[in-house]
């Protein structure tokens, strides 16, 4: 009788071995792209790139515009880990907006490093960086000077798998910006979830609340402004080392929260975006 129930708890034992090895095998093969901030590393001293276009939709801003309006960015992000906890993560942009008497030029550097605490927990710090590289007013151009935001962020994110195809990944950030003659402080939390209904493909769904606090806030600026931002993407790897994105992005009140030095006047806050993407992500 007990030798029989040795081999029963070992065969129990074996099946669960058999189950969890089963389980691990299923584990989605995700479509990874260099990310901006989040939970994940490309493997060590590999070099994760990102490259995508976006154009957008701005509606008229009043005061300051006439005619027709638009946007155009062009985005590289990269992730690098020299180690398999740490990793160093850049975002570079140049793009502009514009109306029929107005053109605004624009670029932007943010550089940081990740560190994976635990396998569900990362920290993460960076410098961030805008300014107006170019200014046209009807025929009139500018190179100006001092339209610049600098800023410091640190960050936590969370990592939650409740299933081997969904990946929940729960954010807070911090921010500091100097901008002109005013320091901004911005608080947000955030929730990211990507699925993956098949191997090498991911539906990536996003949604980040901002509360900005001005010290100094210009004439007729609300000294507390909120941004509620959305986005929703596809990630489909083709090979092992190339894939395409397609996405769209929502904000409820332009960039703010994120480059401060776009507030040139009061009438560009409390201003909605849409924003479309095309890019192509690959590691070398």
């Amino acid at each position: 009788m007990g030798c029989r129930k040795t081999r029963s708890v070992v065969s129990g034992a074996a099946l669960l071995a058999l189950i969890v090895a089963q389980a691990g095998a299923a584990r989605a093969d995700w479509a990874e792209s260099a990310e901006r901030s989040g939970t994940w590393l490309p493997p060590v001293e590999e070099l994760a790139l990102a490259l995508d276009l976006a154009g957008a939709y701005i509606p008229q801003v009043d005061g300051l515009t006439r005619g027709g309006t638009g946007a155009i960015q062009g985005n590289l992000t990269w992730n690098f880990a020299p180690w398999s906890r740490l990793g160093f993560f850049g975002a570079h942009a140049a793009g502009g907006m514009w109306w029929d008497n107005l053109h605004v030029g624009m670029v932007g550097n943010e550089i940081g490093v990740r560190y994976l605490a635990l396998s569900h927990m990362a920290f993460e710090a960076a410098y961030l960086s805008h300014r107006v590289d170019r200014f046209r007013v009807d025929d009139l151009e500018s190179n100006p000077g001092g339209v610049i935001d600098r800023g410091m962020e640190l960050g936590t994110w969370f990592r939650w798998e409740p299933h081997v195809r969904l990946l929940v990944e729960p954010h807070l950030v911090g921010r500091i910006f100097d901008v002109y003659n005013d320091v901004q402080g911005v608080t947000g939390f955030g929730l990211r979830v990507s699925i993956a209904p098949v191997d090498r493909q991911a539906l990536v769904l996003v949604l980040e609340v901002l509360r900005v606090i001005r010290s100094r806030p210009r004439v007729g600026v609300e000294p507390v402004t909120w941004n509620v931002l959305g986005e929703v993407s596809w990630r489909s790897r083709l090979t092992d080392r190339f894939g395409l994105t397609v996405g769209a992005r929502v904000s409820t009140n332009l960039l703010v929260g994120e480059v401060p030095m776009l507030e040139i006047k009061r009438s560009m806050i409390d201003e909605p975006m849409a924003l479309g993407s095309l890019g192509v992500f690959f590691s070398i």
